[in-house]
């Protein structure tokens, strides 16, 4: 006789549970953000996903709803970590790269708040990847043009950082203090850069939109270095009022002064040629 009533009470309970969690569910994906985030009202605020998610911590089950509403949760905290940074003219490059560190775990499914959610629970793929294609259009519904921003930004820099600290470290391994302190990697045969791949990169840097100064900075006093040394023997070699003598000097002169690891114009070679000329005539 006790049995029976139990047993309607437990049904009327789960039934009232998957109630809430299909409501839940819908308004999940009723995913219409107002222009303005002052606008914004129940699972698109941060209050309300919490709110959410302290009811569902009550059941003795992790549901689907409780996993999408830990990454709408991440998704939130993702966008107010967002906006003030790319609100910059120059964000910095560590802080896009964090961007983008965080961004991707969301769109894994592995965002702090359902990492934490799903920890002691057994994974099955089909969830997974119901779970990440819900944070996918999560995130380029609800952050739209920051997340656009963010990959595009990480990857213009990415790239340019994947053609500026290979030159630097070439050089630092001939020994040139101007581009940087750190250790060299070690090449058996380390080829020296071309002024022009510099120059390139520094060009480019102006329509990163991001600030990778610490290289730019190296860049820049490497170029002007190699530049001013190049103008000047130039100048010096082509003065038709300096004896032979005083040639030669300019010519032995300029290897010792000549910017490590750089091919520039006039080349090693070049001058070479004139200083072995120079002292066969003399």
């Amino acid at each position: 006789d006790e049995v029976a009533p139990r047993v309607r009470a437990l049904s009327t309970k789960c039934l009232d549970h998957i109630a809430l969690l299909a409501r839940y569910q819908s308004l999940l994906t009723e995913r219409v953000v107002p222009t303005s985030p002052s606008d914004r009202k129940g699972f698109l605020t941060s209050d309300g996903v919490a709110k959410a998610l302290s009811e569902l911590n009550k059941l003795p089950v992790i549901s689907d709803a409780e996993e999408m509403l830990a990454i709408r949760e991440d998704t939130l905290k993702w966008e107010m970590q967002a906006l003030p940074i790319l609100a910059k003219a120059r964000p910095t490059f560590d802080e896009i790269a964090e961007l983008k560190r965080c961004l991707d775990l969301i769109l894994e499914g592995r965002s702090n708040k359902r990492a934490a959610i799903v920890a002691d629970k057994r994974r099955n793929s089909e969830t997974e990847a119901e779970m990440k294609l819900f944070a996918h259009t999560d995130m380029e519904t609800i952050c739209s043009s920051l997340y656009t921003r963010t990959k595009t930004l990480f990857s213009a820099a990415s790239k340019w950082k994947e053609r500026a600290d290979p030159v630097l470290c070439v050089l630092r391994s001939f020994g040139l203090s101007l581009a940087g302190n750190e250790p060299a990697v070690a090449s058996k045969s380390a080829c020296m850069v071309d002024l022009k791949l510099i120059s390139d990169l520094l060009a480019a840097y102006a329509g990163l939109g991001i600030d990778v100064s610490v290289q730019f900075d190296r860049l820049s006093a490497i170029y002007k270095a190699a530049s001013d040394w190049s103008t000047q023997i130039s100048t010096e070699l082509q003065d038709a009022s300096l004896s032979f003598e005083k040639l030669l000097a300019v010519v032995e002169d300029s290897g010792r002064s000549r910017i490590a690891g750089i091919i520039v114009r006039p080349t090693r070679g070049v001058v070479d040629t004139l200083g072995d000329l120079l002292r066969w005539y003399l």
